[in-house]
């Protein structure tokens, strides 16, 4: 079911997804509560890494919703602290 979803959301960036610190949205406010936002966060976060599995998925979006810092207010931010914080 994630897998689908993971492939909606790269058709829906038709091959041509931004890096996430060249997105015009990684300067707009995070809202983590938001799990559609978090997902599509999640999506473009693996394309750039070139992950595929729905475990990894599943547990990045674990790992934003429960130990996200209330400091990192943008997109580029939340990336910033993944890359410093998860470990795969």
């Amino acid at each position: 079911m994630v897998t689908l979803f993971i492939l909606n959301i790269k058709n829906f960036w038709n091959g041509n997804a931004k890096s996430l610190n060249q997105n015009a949205n990684a300067t707009a406010v995070f809202r983590w509560q938001d799990n559609a936002e978090v997902e599509s966060f999640v999506t473009r976060y693996m394309q750039e890494k070139m992950w595929n599995s729905d475990i990894t998925f599943n547990r990045l979006c674990t790992h934003i919703k429960t130990r996200l810092p209330y400091t990192a207010r943008t997109c580029a931010d939340v990336k910033n602290w993944l890359e410093a914080t998860y470990k795969v």
